[in-house]
């Protein structure tokens, strides 16, 4: 268990049921607070509610991709998007 992660809270974002599971089993045995959800929508939704450190999202989902919770205005700060 890294000794940082439990301030470290990570959003996945991925519409992929396996994928979606296995990145949030794999955050959470570290130690880390990850939430998971299945769209794009669900992310903008779970970000209004709380802040992230690090979202991790799928590019190619139904409803909206993985590049527009960036341009919603709510992804700030470095990303691999800059």
């Amino acid at each position: 268990m890294n000794p940082n992660a439990k301030k470290t809270k990570i959003l996945i974002i991925d519409d992929e049921l396996v994928i979606r599971n296995l990145l949030l089993d794999v955050m959470t045995s570290e130690g880390y607070a990850a939430i998971a959800v299945q769209d794009g929508l669900e992310g903008i939704a779970k970000a209004r509610q709380m802040e992230f450190d690090v979202i991790f999202s799928d590019i190619n989902m139904p409803k909206m991709n993985g590049l527009d919770p960036k341009n919603s205005g709510l992804v700030m700060g470095e990303s691999i998007f800059s």
